[in-house]
């Protein structure tokens, strides 16, 4: 891993450089102007190229003992990502390609 953190570092020429880069990109274009938004880090490329109204809204929604603001579009955002969202798939394809470990840190706030 240190290998690879030295390689990325001396290809990519440091965190300054990474950060001039995404924002010229980013700044590049009128947030305000524009009809599609995508996210900078994503991982499934053109599929998350979606059009701006389906984030400018939100309604809650409760998931299990809790109220979270999702996006009124979010039907079309799950759709174009990945497909037919609400049918599970086959067991052997429910796996997961994360290289994290997440924790959920309790607030004591039921609302997010």
């Amino acid at each position: 891993m240190l290998l690879f953190s030295k390689l990325f570092w001396g290809i990519f020429g440091g965190l300054e450089k990474i950060k001039k880069v995404h924002n010229n990109r980013v700044l590049k274009y009128d947030y305000n102007n524009e009809k599609y938004v995508f996210p900078t880090g994503g991982r499934y490329g053109i599929k998350e190229i979606y059009e701006k109204s389906i984030f400018q809204k939100y309604e809650m929604h409760k998931f299990e003992d809790r109220l979270i603001r999702v996006p009124v579009g979010y039907e079309q955002y799950l759709t174009q990502l990945y497909g037919d969202y609400m049918t599970l798939p086959p067991v052997e394809k429910r796996v997961t390609d994360h290289n994290f470990t997440a924790y959920w840190k309790e607030s004591g706030n039921k609302d997010i």
